[in-house]
C-alpha cells in the first residue's frame, strides 16, 4: 500500500450488496471491501509509460492481493457527520451537500455528459451515516447509467465508499504523478494528482484520472481510445 500526499491506493472487488461493501476512497483513494470474496489491499508497482498487463502480470497482481479476506473494522464513531465533513472536506474528493459536478466527453457514439451530485440525502450503513451521491450518465441526451453511491469521511480525512449500484468487478489504481497542471473547460487547476486505474479482470483497460485540490476529479482519459471526460462546470445550491 502506498501513500502520496495522503492519497492511498488499494485494490478492491465490488459487489451488489452495499451494506456489505465498504471501501475508503480518498485521502487518499483508500479502497477496500467487506465481503467473503474480498481480498486485502496491495501496492501495485507498474512501469510508466504503461503497457497493458499480460496474463503473467495479471497472475502476479492476484498473488499480491492474496487469498485472505480484507475485513476492516468499521467504528461509526470514527466517521464525521455531514456537517463536519462539509467543514473540513477531503481536498481531492470534497463531499459538500448540494454540489453538482458536470463532465463532458466526445465519443464516436456522440456527446456523453456526466452529472455527479452530492445530494442532501443520507443512508445509514454499518452504523455509519453515509452521504448519497447521484451519478447520471447521458449519451446524446438519453440516460445510459443512473447510479447511487454512498460515501462517508472518517476523522483522518479518508473518504470511504460504502456501496454502489454496479455489477461485480475488480479494480486497482496507482498514483503516477503529483503537482500536475490541468486545463479543462471549467478552469485551469494546479497541484493536481494523477492516478491510473486498471483492472485485472480486463487487462486491456485502464483510465488516467486527475484530481484537483478542493475540487476532486476534473479529467479522465482512456489511453486506448483517447476519450477525454472533463469537468465543464460546478453548481452549488
Amino acid at each position: 500500500m502506498a501513500e502520496v500526499n495522503g492519497f492511498w491506493m488499494k485494490a478492491w472487488p465490488v459487489f451488489r450488496t452495499p451494506e456489505r461493501t465498504c471501501r475508503p476512497l480518498i485521502p487518499g483513494i483508500t479502497r477496500s471491501v467487506i465481503s467473503t470474496r474480498s481480498r486485502p489491499p496491495a501496492t501495485i508497482a507498474r512501469p510508466w509509460p504503461w503497457r497493458a498487463p499480460n496474463s503473467k502480470e495479471r497472475s502476479d497482481l492476484c498473488a499480491d492481493l492474496g487469498e485472505e479476506r480484507y475485513n476492516p473494522v468499521i467504528r461509526p464513531a470514527d466517521f464525521l457527520t455531514v456537517a463536519q465533513t462539509a467543514a473540513a472536506p477531503n481536498t481531492f474528493f470534497p463531499l459538500v451537500s448540494g454540489t453538482t459536478f458536470n463532465y463532458r466527453a466526445v465519443t464516436p457514439e456522440g456527446t456523453e455528459t456526466i452529472e455527479f451530485t452530492v445530494t442532501r440525502d443520507t443512508r445509514k450503513i454499518l452504523g455509519v451515516t453515509t452521504m448519497v451521491v447521484h451519478d447520471i450518465v447521458k449519451l446524446n441526451g438519453s440516460v445510459i447509467e443512473d447510479t447511487l453511491d454512498w460515501f462517508a469521511q472518517d476523522r483522518s480525512g479518508n473518504v470511504w465508499c460504502f456501496g454502489e449500484n454496479v455489477a461485480d468487478y475488480e479494480d486497482a489504481a496507482e498514483v503516477i504523478a503529483v503537482n500536475q497542471r490541468v486545463t479543462v473547460p471549467a478552469w485551469t487547476y494546479a497541484g493536481c494528482l494523477n492516478t491510473e486505474d486498471f483492472t485485472p479482470i480486463d487487462p486491456e483497460s485502464s483510465e488516467l484520472k486527475f484530481y484537483a485540490p478542493g475540487i476532486g476529479n476534473v479529467r479522465t482519459i482512456n489511453p486506448d481510445t483517447g476519450k477525454r471526460t472533463e469537468l465543464i462546470s460546478i453548481r452549488k445550491k
